[in-house]
């Protein structure tokens, strides 16, 4: 989950996504006041399966560091046995539940639900 702003949305985001056999990794913005890094880690802190990324970026919309973000999330991800990554930002809110998902995820079995077209 990529933040930058608005502690409420990211609560109100866990709370609708949060479940014990799933990881979770924040990455709060470099560039953000340290009270909201402060008040994330501060929800960390109150579960084993939800982190803040080790490493934080200063991330502008559009650029190479919003990839980075992601990155650092992957990064430390590795560090956990876990099937499926979604990358959210604090301010998304899925649109299916966290069973519809699961189900999705099941059936392409490992495969991208990316779609890819030829460049050039």
């Amino acid at each position: 989950i990529l933040m930058h702003e608005e502690i409420e949305l990211l609560e109100r985001l866990l709370r609708a996504i949060y479940r014990p056999s799933n990881f979770y990794f924040i990455h709060v913005d470099a560039k953000a006041p340290k009270s909201l890094l402060k008040a994330v880690s501060d929800i960390t802190n109150c579960f084993d399966n939800v982190h803040v990324t080790s490493r934080l970026v200063k991330v502008t919309w559009g650029q190479y560091s919003v990839f980075q973000a992601d990155l650092n999330c992957m990064d430390d991800a590795l560090k956990f046995d876990w099937k499926y990554f979604i990358n959210l930002a604090g301010s998304e809110f899925p649109l299916k539940t966290n069973l519809e998902l699961v189900t999705i995820l099941k059936a392409f079995n490992g495969a991208s639900l990316v779609v890819g077209f030829p460049f050039g």
